[in-house]
């Protein structure tokens, strides 16, 4: 048995950075922490931890007085989060036949 010793933090933070790269969270879609706190069942400093981990990383910014935002994502941004990703996954092709931008 393997037991998982992350942080409510980094839990948030792995549940809310798969849901944006997943499409479940669009580019431009606004996060609020309180409506985040109570779907998670979390404390809204959690969350707010958890979105500064992902604003951090590039996926997420915070604009003053308007709150939390998913970041605008074109292809060269996926192409690079796929490639980033891939190789420690299993399963994954790295990337031999992945999709770049730009290329026919």
């Amino acid at each position: 048995m393997k037991i998982s010793k992350q942080s409510l933090e980094e839990q948030a933070a792995n549940y809310l950075r798969e849901q944006i790269l997943a499409g479940d969270y669009r580019s431009g879609d606004k996060l609020v922490e309180s409506s985040l706190a109570k779907t998670l069942d979390l404390s809204r400093t959690t969350v707010r931890m958890a979105l500064n981990t992902l604003a951090s990383e590039g996926l997420i910014s915070q604009k003053p007085y308007a709150g939390w935002q998913v970041i605008t994502m074109d292809d060269n941004d996926l192409w690079e989060i796929y490639h980033l990703r891939c190789p420690g996954e299993p399963g994954s092709e790295n990337g031999s036949r992945a999709y770049h931008p730009g290329e026919t």
